[in-house]
């Protein structure tokens, strides 16, 4: 996120040097196969023409005036399609915390499972030893304890299966948060809310409100730039022939001046792309409806398995 912020800034900051004066040096040497000539005799004077090579070395300042806000109204495209990109990392992070919640819980499903094993594991220590007083004192057959002993292997398998388990899921984990979580960690149960009233946060949703101001703002930008540009100019130069083309020598020279550039006519094109952008804002539109409508699908199967284990759980205490 810093670094897009930063890509952001620079971008806008490019983007508004084009309010700052242009420079451009130019140098340039050349030969052509004929020049301008005067078509008349003068008597008793001599017209020479230019050289067949000429040499020009000119300095350019060129200071935009008016532009109809083309450069503020792209500024603020670079803007919105910054905010859609830390957007975009947002609803990213999301994705990760989904992928942690879910190793989290499933480290502690484990946990209890591991207690639950341990408490039966006693259970049946417990029942051994009456099992084998009995034999002892011949209240029992000596192979009454077999089946015991066979349930007490089947917990050591099992609890085997669950140490490999969860071994690999605090791996996997510790890539997640970055912090190395060891075997003999024990994680915490949270505290879970659940408000079915409280309107939905995802991050998708304020992506698409983004990508719509994005493609706002992109319409804005099209309609600036059918406006006329209007600019300053200057010149000063070096060279020869210098302004003067008769006079045959190297001369200084400058030239300043406005300059219009207004395209009147572009085919429809700046129409046409006003036209995909309406699609594409019309396309986000729909992507939204159909993530909330596949959203609130999900939320009612959450809330209704969650609603069946807590109507279990009253029977398992009962």
């Amino acid at each position: 996120s810093v670094l897009l912020d930063e890509q952001s800034r620079l971008d806008i900051e490019a983007i508004n040097k084009g309010k700052l004066p242009k420079l451009d040096v130019n140098a340039q040497a050349s030969y052509q196969s004929d020049v301008t000539m005067v078509p008349i005799v003068i008597p008793g004077e001599t017209i020479e023409p230019p050289n067949n090579d000429q040499y020009r070395a000119t300095l350019d300042v060129n200071q935009l005036i008016y532009n109809g806000g083309l450069i503020d109204a792209s500024a603020k495209v670079a803007d919105a399609k910054g905010k859609v990109s830390r957007q975009e990392v947002e609803v990213n992070l999301y994705g990760l915390k989904n992928q942690v919640n879910h190793l989290y819980l499933s480290v502690l499903l484990l946990q209890e499972n591991q207690a639950l094993l341990d408490a039966k594991e006693k259970q049946l220590l417990a029942r051994l030893e009456e099992v084998s007083a009995g034999v002892k004192f011949g209240a029992l057959l000596p192979s009454s304890s077999d089946a015991l002993e066979v349930e007490l292997l089947k917990i050591k398998q099992n609890r085997s299966e669950l140490n490999y388990s969860k071994s690999d899921l605090l791996q996997r984990l510790s890539l997640l948060i970055g912090m190395e979580l060891t075997k003999i960690v024990k994680l915490q149960q949270p505290e879970v809310f659940m408000d079915s009233e409280k309107e939905s946060s995802r991050p998708e949703l304020m992506l698409f409100q983004l990508q719509k101001e994005q493609v706002e703002l992109s319409t804005e930008l099209l309609s600036k730039s059918k406006l006329p540009n209007l600019s300053a100019f200057g010149l000063g130069g070096y060279g020869n022939p210098g302004l003067n083309m008769l006079n045959n020598e190297f001369d200084t020279f400058y030239m300043a001046g406005l300059r219009l550039n207004w395209n009147v006519f572009d085919w429809n094109k700046i129409k046409v792309e006003k036209q995909s952008l309406q699609i594409n804002k019309e396309i986000i539109d729909t992507q939204r409806e159909t993530f909330t409508v596949n959203n609130n699908m999900e939320l009612v199967g959450l809330q209704s398995e969650v609603d069946k284990i807590a109507e279990l759980i009253d029977y398992d205490e009962a």
